[in-house]
Formats: structure tokens, C-alpha cells, sequence
């Protein structure tokens, strides 16, 4: 990240970290398909553990987004920082970014307690990546016309509460999903 915005620093005058975020947003979208939560369901002793369904996801998924954090955002920080970018542009990158780790983590975990677990592994991918997709599309839509209607920042901040609203959809029945079990 350091070196494209010192790249882009040098070669051209244009300090928005529009490319950076675009990067970002592409590696953690195809990361999150090895979902850290969904893994953890996947294992039997998560059903002994006497705690609430909703703090068996709660916590692997604070520990999803703040892994994220630590490994992203310091260098998309440094990153802007080198190009000068303004600030609310920064915010609204890092917002998006977390949320959409959001999204992605508990749309996988859906996915991976919705469907039953003799199904096969490819089968579940292709939902999974299918879903993550169909609402990826919107996003990618409100982000092209904030950027040519000028006003990308407030686009950057919609498109991060768009992926809040459905992840938190999506979170609401899967403490109950876990409580059932998996077939």
C-alpha cells in the first residue's frame, strides 16, 4: 500500500486513495472466503461451551473485524498519510472497509449454518460466494455513481451502512440457527 501511494504520489498530483481502497476492498473480499467464524462453528466442541448462541458468534466475529483492523489499516493509514489524502476520504474508506469485513463474516456464517453439513464443501463456497456477489453489486453501483456525481465520500459512508444493515440482517437469525444445530 506504502509503496502504490508513494508511486502514485510521485507520479501524478492526485491525493484521493480511491485505487488504495479499491485494492483493499478486492483482497478482503476474496480473503474472507476462509471465514474464521464459520470454521469455528464447524467444530463440535463450539456446542459445549455453556454460553449464549449469540456470544458463540459474537466474540469470533469482534475477533474477525479487529484481526482486520490490525492488519489493514495501518498501512492504508500510512498510505494515505504519504498521499495526503483528505481525511474524510480516509474515514470514509475505513469505515467501509470494517464493514464490510462485517458483512462478509457473518454472510459466511449464514451461509455456513443455514445449509446443512452433508452437503458438499464446493456447493456451499458457490452459495456463499453467490450471495456475497448478488449484494455486492449494489455497492459497486452506488460507489461508481458517487464518484462520478462528485460526491464519493457521502458514497464510500452509504455503501458502509448498506453492508451493516444487511450483515446485521443476516447476524439476527444465526444465534438461533446455532441453537438448532446443524443437520
Amino acid at each position: 500500500c506504502i509503496f502504490i501511494a508513494g508511486f502514485q504520489g510521485v507520479i501524478s498530483d492526485y491525493h484521493d486513495p480511491v485505487i488504495l481502497g479499491a485494492l483493499l476492498l478486492c483482497i478482503l473480499f476474496f480473503s474472507n472466503f476462509g471465514n474464521p467464524i464459520a470454521m469455528e462453528s464447524e467444530h463440535n466442541f463450539i456446542w459445549l461451551i455453556p454460553e449464549a448462541p449469540w456470544k458463540k458468534i459474537f466474540y469470533p466475529l469482534l475477533f474477525t473485524l479487529c484481526n482486520t483492523a490490525m492488519n489493514v489499516l495501518p498501512a492504508f493509514w500510512i498510505a494515505c498519510f504519504v498521499l495526503r489524502a483528505d481525511i474524510l476520504a480516509v474515514v470514509g474508506w475505513t469505515v467501509l472497509l470494517i464493514s464490510m469485513e462485517f458483512y462478509n463474516s457473518v454472510t459466511g456464517l449464514f451461509i455456513s449454518l443455514l445449509l446443512p453439513s452433508s452437503l458438499h464443501i464446493s456447493i456451499q463456497t458457490l452459495l456463499q460466494m453467490m450471495l456475497k456477489m448478488l449484494l455486492a453489486v449494489p455497492v459497486i453501483f452506488l460507489l461508481l455513481f458517487g464518484f462520478l456525481l462528485k460526491w464519493f465520500t457521502a458514497a464510500l459512508l452509504i455503501a458502509a451502512l448498506f453492508h451493516i444493515t444487511v450483515g446485521f440482517l443476516l447476524f439476527l437469525p444465526c444465534p438461533s440457527l446455532m441453537k438448532r444445530g446443524r443437520k
